[in-house]
Parts: C-alpha cells; structure tokens; sequence
C-alpha cells in the first residue's frame, strides 16, 4: 500500500488549461486519465495552501492533482459543483502551475485568484445564503 500511494503521488503528469469557459486539469498516470473541469462562474476562488487545523469553509471533496516531487507552490481552487445526484457541493482541488497559467485564470476570474482563504470562503458563504 506504501509504495503505491508513493508512486501516485509522484508519477503522474498534470496538464493546465484555460479555454473561454473554464479551467481544467488532466491527470496521465499509469493509472488511466482523468480529467477536472471546472467553468469560471462555479470557482470561488484560488488562494496559496497553507496547512491547518481548521479551515472557515468544509469542502466536500478535496483532489490532491500535483506531484510530491514538483517544488512549486501549492494552490488550492475552491470551486461549487453538482455530486451523482445532483447535489450541490463545495469541492477543492490543490494544484501547481506557472505564474503564467495563474495570470490568464485572473483575466477571467478578476478578483478572485491570490486571494486570502477568507475570501474565497466568504465568496462560498455568500452564494449559499443566495441559494445560487
């Protein structure tokens, strides 16, 4: 079981993209391909990973889609989406990526990328109050 959550978490290869309606991660391992899309208008926002007991906001799901062996910062974009039955759910995902990539997402997410956790977790706060 060691070896294999080693080899997960070092192996795989992660693509970043940007189209006109969102972003997305794929992960190539050995394992298969899978791919996260994510639209601009479900993230909440994306802010440096800081490691700590308690978190203002609870994320449903959490995907860990960088490699341990990357020494680049750890990003973490907070995002809403619907689960299997149609629920809606708060879900993060923690990535790396260029400044570049982080640059294009704040053409299309003003506001909303290096941000505090704080902010993303009002963001979320507030669209739940809304009922969006």
């Amino acid at each position: 079981m060691f070896l294999f959550v080693i080899i997960q978490r070092s192996q795989p290869k992660y693509i970043t993209e940007l189209d006109k309606r969102g972003f997305r991660i794929t992960k190539k391992s050995w394992f298969g391909k899978k791919i996260y899309d994510i639209p601009f208008r479900e993230i909440a926002g994306i802010y440096k990973y800081k490691a700590s007991l308690a978190h203002p906001i609870s994320f449903r799901r959490s995907f860990t889609l960088n490699s341990a062996l990357d020494g680049r910062v750890v990003w973490a974009l907070a995002y809403r989406t619907l689960n299997k039955r149609g629920k809606k759910e708060n879900r993060r995902i923690f990535f790396k990526t260029s400044d570049a990539i982080l640059d294009a997402l704040e053409q299309h997410l003003p506001n909303k990328v290096r941000v505090k956790e704080e902010e993303a977790a009002i963001t979320i706060m507030r669209r739940e109050a809304e009922g969006k």
